[in-house]
C-alpha cells in the first residue's frame, strides 16, 4: 500500500516508498528505485513499511481506466527526466 509504483514507458518502471515520505523525485532514474527501497526492500524482498494492499498508484478496482492523481504527476515528471536524457 505504500509502495508507489510509476510506468512512464511500457518498458519501464519507478517505484518509490511513501512511507519513508518519498517522492517520484526520489527515485534513481538509473536504477529505477529510490534510496528506502534499495535499503529496505528490492527485487523479491519487501518492505517492512510495505502495508498488505494494493499500490496507491493502482486503478481502483471499480474504476479501472481512472489513473490517481499522484501516479499521473510522477508519471509526467519521469517521463519529462527521461525524454532529457534520451535526446540526442
Amino acid at each position: 500500500m505504500h509502495r508507489c509504483f510509476f510506468e512512464p514507458l511500457p518498458s519501464e518502471s519507478f517505484t518509490c516508498c511513501y512511507a519513508y515520505g518519498e517522492t517520484f523525485k526520489d527515485i534513481d532514474i538509473k536504477t529505477g528505485v529510490s534510496p528506502k527501497i534499495m535499503e529496505h526492500g528490492f527485487n523479491e524482498v519487501p518492505c517492512c513499511r510495505f502495508s498488505p494492499g494494493r499500490s496507491m498508484c493502482s486503478p481502483p478496482e471499480d474504476k479501472p481506466f481512472f489513473i490517481p492523481y499522484i501516479r499521473q504527476v510522477g508519471e509526467k515528471y519521469l517521463l519529462k527526466i527521461l525524454a532529457n536524457s534520451y535526446q540526442i
